[in-house]
């Protein structure tokens, strides 16, 4: 039988019951449940998606084992093994009434694949993953947090004033979301009947993937963090915005008029030709951005990731780098002045010889390069990687090495 699964968040003070048996419980700590209700500490940290969690349902099993009052089978049913997530956890009937005590404490649920049809109102977070029979969110006045993946029939979610945080992933059902205007941070993918979005203007962070109808975004003024993924949306001046992500979205030509921008990722982005303007930059990542060929002018950088990008040949002026990664970038051939680098990948950059002045780097990863013979001088190595680079023959001076990778190289210096 395929496991249903159900995470609990508990809150803080669990945690000091639960610690009386198994000690301080450091934050992402899980727990395996066993038929033989055994405990077993697992050296493990669960994530999903951004959100560590703190506690998930085998404290609840803790916390009873340890009162021994309750029946721990009778408030949950039986177990039942899920390899993927090595959680051994099949949740039964919620609505019994000893369930309902233990929803009280309750203040976030994970559900994937539940067959449960109505949601416990006191909940802060919710998560549901492909729940079929829920048709509709509403009237949970103390959620913040919502995040609905392939959730096929939800066809409204309305009243939800405490909202701040909604994910909506692949749910084509679900029409406004308009009048739910507390959200701050808004994440959309796949939800094509969604076509308004300027009332939410309390939004500070939007991600917006193949939501083809959404047409305008010029109203949220309060935007700090925009990405923009597969769209069709123009885009106009936002004072506010630092951080803006783009992939593939041909009707934007234009981004220079965004002054106050410090992070920016342009994605096969062909009809953006120029950049140059951006100056208070300190992050930039370009792929297959074809057309743009100069950024000398943004000194500021202190991060770049330049992939596919043969018609940048010249980054000698952003000695201000720290980290840089090349990758396929056929013309650029010197980076010599950037010596406050610390970490360097260079992917067949083919014209690209001397990296002997670039001493204060502590990463290094390189990867078919004939031309590249000396990397003695960089001493303050801790990681050094090395694919096909036949010319280099000589590693004995780097003596602070904690990891090394060397394949296909010189036989002197192989792994």
């Amino acid at each position: 039988m395929g496991a249903k699964i159900w995470f609990i968040f508990i809150e803080k003070k669990m945690k000091k019951i639960i610690g009386k048996e198994f000690g301080k419980i450091p934050n992402g700590t899980t727990f395996r449940l066993f038929r033989k209700k055994k405990m077993k500490k697992v050296k493990r940290t669960f994530h999903f998606d951004e959100l560590s969690y703190q506690v998930i349902i085998y404290e609840i099993f803790n916390y009873f084992l340890i009162k021994k009052e309750y029946n721990i089978s009778n408030y949950f049913g039986f177990f039942s093994k899920d390899s993927s997530r090595k959680i051994f956890f099949l949740f039964k009937n919620w609505k019994r009434k000893k369930n309902q005590k233990i929803l009280k404490k309750v203040k976030g649920l994970f559900l994937v694949e539940s067959t449960i049809n109505e949601i416990p109102t006191n909940i802060t977070t919710l998560i549901l993953q492909n729940c079929s029979n829920i048709k509709k969110i509403s009237n949970l006045t103390k959620l913040t947090r919502l995040k609905l993946l392939d959730c096929l029939n939800i066809f409204e979610i309305t009243n939800l004033t405490s909202l701040t945080n909604l994910t909506l992933d692949n749910c084509p059902q679900i029409k406004d979301i308009s009048l739910i205007t507390s959200i701050k941070i808004l994440k959309l993918k796949y939800c094509q009947k969604i076509k308004n979005i300027s009332t939410l203007t309390n939004l500070t962070k939007l991600f917006i993937c193949k939501c083809l109808n959404i047409k305008k975004v010029s109203t949220l003024v309060n935007l700090t963090n925009l990405k923009l993924w597969i769209c069709k949306i123009p885009i106009v001046p936002l004072q506010r915005l630092s951080i803006l992500d783009l992939w593939y979205c041909p009707t934007i030509k234009e981004i220079s008029f965004f002054t106050t921008l410090k992070k920016l990722k342009l994605w096969e982005c062909n009809n953006i030709k120029s950049i140059s303007h951006l100056t208070s930059l300190t992050y930039l990542n370009m792929y297959k951005c074809y057309n743009i060929n100069n950024i000398l002018t943004l000194t500021n950088l202190t991060s770049l990731f330049l992939i596919l990008s043969p018609n940048i040949t010249d980054i000698s002026t952003l000695t201000k780098l720290t980290c840089l990664t090349l990758k396929n970038c056929s013309n650029i051939n010197n980076i010599s002045t950037l010596t406050a680098l610390k970490k360097l990948k260079l992917w067949s950059c083919l014209k690209i010889k001397d990296i002997s002045t670039l001493t204060n780097l502590t990463f290094l990863e390189i990867l078919k390069s004939d031309k590249i013979c000396i990397i003695s001088t960089q001493t303050k190595l801790l990681t050094l990687r090395l694919f096909e680079c036949p010319n280099i023959k000589d590693i004995s001076m780097i003596v602070n090495l904690k990891k090394k990778v060397i394949k296909r190289c010189n036989e002197k210096i192989n792994n």
